[in-house]
């Protein structure tokens, strides 16, 4: 069993379970007139299509922390260094994404602080990668 994995890929589905009740919590409360619309289109589709990205990710975050729960409990992948260190990257990339863009928008460091959700990101990614090592 390889734990790198193994623990990478639970906190993946865990991120997964927590993504999709914000997700619907957050659209649920957030206002129509909140959403950027084009003239003449009804705000409710960039509502909608906010949503199908978000469970976009949602997906992401569930399958790829199925992969690592199978790459976790099988030692016969002999692909599974390179398929752990793309999730790695993957992970990474999302880390670098939710860390960076919210301080780029709004000019504050204590974004980081504010939404550690990029802590996560960083641990998967970690451990994944850790996970080709052993």
């Amino acid at each position: 069993m390889n734990w790198g994995f193994t623990i990478g890929g639970v906190i993946a589905i865990l991120t997964c379970i927590a993504h999709l009740g914000a997700g619907e919590y957050v659209l649920s409360k957030m206002p129509l007139d909140r959403f950027i619309v084009l003239p003449k289109e009804d705000p409710t589709i960039t509502k909608q299509t906010f949503r199908f990205v978000w469970h976009t990710l949602t997906v992401d975050f569930l399958v790829w922390g199925v992969v690592l729960l199978v790459l976790g409990a099988t030692d016969w992948l002999e692909a599974s260094q390179v398929i752990g260190r793309l999730i790695a990257v993957c992970f990474a990339g999302y880390a670098l994404v939710i860390a960076v863009l919210p301080m780029w928008s709004l000019r504050r460091v204590d974004t980081l602080l504010r939404a550690p959700q990029w802590m996560l990101g960083v641990a998967i990614a970690s451990l994944a990668w850790g996970g080709t090592l052993l």
